[in-house]
């Protein structure tokens, strides 16, 4: 079972790592610098309704592994046709509004399958009587590995500021719709009461409902990092930025190597706590390397922001599977992609977008925006350590 899984979620994160961080380099090379925010907060919009009706229906309708294969059916040909969009020619005036509409299709097709796939990986390691805390963190650590691997790919083919980009996405995602078929069926439960008052039944739950607040501000600084380091390196004029931005992801499979035992001997608390002060690091250090001239405050933040990642993204999975019913497994984990790529990309790529119209042009640096950040996160930080109480559960003490 985990070597099936560990492919699945290897060709997840493959699709997302060929053109998420490049596309906003790229969409700057053919004149849309100016709304790069908005394609990224197309991407918030979307998840506001998206995952969390898609985790109702593989609750109640359709058998998650099922929906996730069809999904990425549709996420290989809508990633061809925005591709050959692109290169069709100039992007100005009413075309900007047609780029946008068919951007839309990709998150509308991507966006679910992130929580598709840890509820089916929750449920295959259920079936088989394994222990999620243990596991799930060695099977996602393929994800980041996918994720690193089709970033390189895109770099050293030198497509990362190409429509071809988008092609590379679509070979991935074809694969995966097919390989969606070798793994277990995870039928829904079909439970009576499971419906679209679901996600509102989690916010009951005091923890889990400070825990999404907190994925709602995650997002937002997940989405500024995704819309604008690779755009803030080219400024720099650093060869390979996807090659410096892999550091990251690096980094990333350490910190998801090292959530099994944190979680046994810190609990919850303390992991989370450990990837919002890595988030102070991370901003902290590009604004430092904005003025310094040297490399290695770059890949200091490079290193932060992969621990970041992996602490909440991985460890809060966690924390939501230990806390709901398993007829609530693909809701929950849909509620916590839409409180962090739904309201919190939307403010993030909204915020950015100001940030970077007000700080950047007046002072062609970009070490105002990065220390607004770095501010930001510190707040954040102080005020999860002084209202979070996870209580008691299998993820966390």
């Amino acid at each position: 079972m985990k070597p099936r899984l560990s492919i699945m979620i290897f060709l997840q994160f493959a699709i997302l790592g060929s053109y998420i961080t490049s596309m906003g380099g790229y969409l700057a090379s053919i004149g849309l610098a100016g709304h790069i925010g908005y394609f990224y907060a197309i991407g918030g919009f979307i998840s506001l309704f998206v995952p969390a009706l898609m985790g109702i229906l593989a609750d109640t309708k359709i058998a998650s592994q099922r929906l996730y294969g069809y999904l990425h059916l549709f996420l290989a040909v809508f990633l061809c046709v925005f591709g050959f969009y692109c290169s069709s020619g100039a992007i100005t005036g009413v075309n900007v509004i047609w780029s946008l509409l068919l951007y839309a299709m990709i998150p509308i097709s991507v966006i679910p399958t992130i929580p598709l796939a840890y509820s089916t990986i929750f449920a295959v390691l259920k079936q088989n009587g394994m222990d999620s805390g243990k596991e799930f963190p060695r099977i996602r650590v393929f994800g980041t590995v996918g994720f690193i691997f089709s970033m390189l790919a895109v770099d050293l083919l030198g497509v990362q500021h190409s429509h071809l980009q988008f092609f590379v996405g679509a070979f991935f995602a074809f694969i995966l719709s097919g390989w969606s078929f070798v793994i277990p069926d995870c039928p829904p439960a079909g439970r009576a009461g499971n419906g679209a008052g679901s996600s509102v039944k989690l916010f009951k739950s005091r923890p889990l409902a400070i825990f999404f607040a907190l994925s709602l501000c995650f997002g937002m600084l997940e989405k500024i990092s995704e819309a604008y380091t690779n755009p803030f390196l080219a400024s720099l004029d650093v060869s390979h930025p996807n090659a410096i931005l892999s550091i990251s992801r690096v980094a990333e499979v350490v910190g998801i190597l090292l959530i099994p035992p944190m979680l046994r001997y810190f609990g919850i608390k303390k992991t989370l706590a450990v990837s919002l002060f890595s988030r102070i690091v991370y901003y902290g250090c590009l604004a430092f390397g904005s003025s310094n001239g040297s490399i290695w405050p770059l890949v200091a933040s490079m290193i932060s922001y992969g621990s970041a990642f992996s602490f909440f993204s991985i460890a809060g999975s966690i924390f939501v599977e230990n806390r709901v019913e398993p007829s609530f497994r693909s809701t929950a984990q849909g509620t916590m992609s839409v409180m962090t790529n739904g309201f919190g990309a939307i403010a993030g790529s909204m915020a950015a977008q100001w940030l970077f119209d007000s700080l950047i042009p007046s002072s062609s640096s970009w070490s105002g925006m990065w220390w607004v950040l770095t501010a930001f996160s510190a707040v954040l930080s102080v005020l999860f350590i002084l209202i979070f109480k996870p209580g008691s559960t299998s993820a966390g003490k």
